[in-house]
């Protein structure tokens, strides 16, 4: 199965893993990119987990199993080569605006711990990369998201 469908909107915008409408659901999009900024250090820890929980209650409405929708998401990201798909979908329907907020809730996700790690802040730079963001509103979103600016 094409990681793409699990982002498909159903007509009761509900998670729907089979749609033949090429409609994808932006938000859980973005909780995917986060979980695999979350995994990037090799563990996802219980500051990361709240954050993504908060955003699939957030992305889905009527949610009976958040936990469900991780082991989904959980499955898709072990079994997927690359972000290319996704990449390109974002990069083919998000505006400049929508790129600013995902990125900056990757770096949310990526100071949920007791810091950033190497590997969360090189994927979201690649990440940012791909998605065509000027690396100075990279710098600003990454400083906006770091708790010890505040």
């Amino acid at each position: 199965m094409k990681i793409l469908n699990f982002f498909k909107k159903s007509n009761n915008d509900k998670v729907s893993l089979e749609v033949d409408e090429k409609t994808y659901d932006h938000n859980l999009l973005a909780v995917y990119l986060a979980y695999e900024v979350a995994k990037a250090d090799g563990e996802i820890d219980e500051g990361e987990f709240k954050i993504l929980k908060q955003s699939i209650e957030i992305a889905v409405e009527d949610i009976d199993d958040i936990n469900q929708i991780l082991d989904q998401i959980d499955s898709y990201s072990k079994n997927s080569v690359s972000l290319y798909d996704l990449i390109t979908e974002i990069n083919d329907t998000f505006d400049k605006n929508d790129k600013h907020v995902l990125i900056k809730s990757l770096w949310d996700i990526a100071y949920a711990t007791n810091g950033l790690d190497k590997y969360e802040d090189a994927l979201i730079r690649k990440i940012t990369d791909l998605l065509n963001i000027k690396n100075i509103d990279m710098l600003r979103l990454k400083d906006e998201a770091n708790p010890n600016n505040l």
